[in-house]
């Protein structure tokens, strides 16, 4: 059970950093708090890991372009709709910033959005497909989904205090907005995302 946990745990912590996910908890530490948005961003992983363990290998059988098509168009709309508002952000977050629970909420929705149908949870149904081993699967899936949680919010965070103003929001919609391109040519060229 040890190289089982450990082989999945490092896996899903190796596919998970260069991953979408991650450079949206990049952004979202960037804009936000960063302690709503890990609680936020982790609570997702453990929908999303429990979502891969319960369906197996099901998921794999999703068809894989549409949901990487959808996934890019929700980062390209992101970006646009961040710069367009970035200067009304500025001074709604001077005024009054998020709470607690709608920043939560949002690094939520985000993370549980774009991981759908991704590669760790792919790779989650399928080492509990091939291991019979739900728990330890999950388990590992989920401590890797949080270690790299933790890492990117906190990278976005010092960012923050780099950068000030509508320069955050700015670099934050360029990034989320470049993230969505790329992701719409990797779907339409047929490469891993």
């Amino acid at each position: 059970m040890l190289t089982l946990f450990v082989t999945v745990f490092g896996f899903i912590l190796v596919a998970e950093l260069p991953d979408k996910t991650a450079f949206a908890c990049i952004m979202m530490g960037m804009r936000y708090r960063r302690f709503p948005v890990f609680v936020g961003a982790a609570a997702a992983f453990v929908v999303q890991s429990a979502i891969g363990v319960a369906l197996g290998s099901l998921i794999a059988m999703l068809p894989h372009r549409p949901v990487e098509v959808v996934s890019a168009l929700m980062f390209v709309a992101m970006g646009v709709w961040m710069w367009r508002h970035s200067g009304e952000a500025d001074a709604a977050e001077l005024s009054q910033p998020l709470g607690f629970w709608r920043t939560a909420g949002t690094a939520f929705m985000v993370v549980f959005v774009a991981e759908f149908g991704d590669l760790t949870q792919i790779g989650t149904a399928a080492m509990v497909a091939s291991s019979h081993q739900p728990l330890v699967v999950f388990v590992a899936a989920t401590l890797a989904l949080w270690c790299v949680t933790a890492l990117t919010v906190f990278v976005g965070g010092l960012l923050k205090t780099r950068l000030k103003g509508p320069v955050v929001h700015r670099v934050a919609a360029v990034i989320t907005g470049l993230i969505g391109l790329w992701l719409l040519w990797v779907a339409g060229t047929g490469g891993a995302g």
